[in-house]
């Protein structure tokens, strides 16, 4: 994953497209990128879901074969270049760079995930010396 890290963190990098298991999906924001998602089961439709429209960092093909469609060259070049250039990919980059920034504040020393955690190990700790 090391290696990953280095190239989608590097400011080359503009786009990442996924099969959407939930590691890959938590890399959009570790690595502020822009997603294309083409989900096709499961959990991948779930994760499109959010990455498109609730975090708003991606970009979403059909699903494919569950659509009874197949997804030609043309919508796929489409989709990659609407994430890629212009003022889509311009949003797409800023809201993924967004919640890049939210993550790593959260995570920090005294952000409201270590808080969360430290508390709740502190907790467990209480309980067990009851």
């Amino acid at each position: 994953m090391e290696s990953a890290r280095a190239s989608f963190g590097s400011p080359f990098f503009g786009l990442f497209r996924n099969s959407l298991w939930l590691e890959l999906f938590r890399g959009s924001i570790d690595f502020g990128s822009a997603r294309v998602t083409f989900p096709q089961w499961g959990d991948q439709v779930t994760n499109a879901k959010y990455l498109v429209d609730v975090f708003g960092v991606g970009l979403r093909l059909c699903r494919g074969k569950a659509e009874n469609k197949l997804v030609m060259r043309d919508e796929v070049e489409k989709c990659l270049l609407e994430a890629m250039v212009g003022e889509t990919a311009v949003e797409l980059k800023q809201n993924a760079l967004k919640w890049k920034k939210a993550a790593e504040e959260a995570v920090a020393e005294c952000g409201s995930s270590n808080c969360n955690l430290q508390d709740f190990l502190d907790e467990i700790g209480r309980l067990s010396n009851a």
